[in-house]
């Protein structure tokens, strides 16, 4: 079952990723500061569901980029172990915007210094 919520967030990883060029680590902390009050569970759907489109294809295009698809299911990966964290802590479950704060305390470097580590 979609949602527009889930769309939304879809819609916008889709425009930053294919419009504006971003890459994948790039383009998670911009759809956290556009969705700060909303479960980052939408984060993670959309990141799935965006991987598994570059993976199989079924882009407007019919084009496959596995390595695109790799990346999203990295970065889902990535947020899901994030959420992990708060759960095995004792913490409640984060929106999309305790992500960033928590990113900014613990000095994570997949989501916030992605620009050194990638060109895009």
């Amino acid at each position: 079952m979609r949602n527009k919520l889930w769309d939304s967030f879809e819609s916008l990883l889709a425009e930053r990723i294919l419009v504006d060029g971003l890459s994948v680590r790039k383009a998670v902390p911009e759809i956290c500061r556009a969705f700060p009050e909303d479960p980052v569970g939408y984060l993670i759907l959309a990141l799935v569901s965006a991987a598994n489109v570059f993976e199989t294809g079924e882009l407007s295009t019919g084009i496959k980029d596995p390595a695109r698809a790799h990346e999203l299911y990295q970065a889902a990966a990535m947020v899901a172990s994030d959420v992990a964290f708060f759960e095995v802590t004792g913490q409640s479950l984060p929106y999309s915007g305790h992500l960033m704060d928590h990113w900014t305390r613990s000095g994570e470097r997949f989501f916030l210094f992605a620009s050194t580590a990638d060109g895009a």
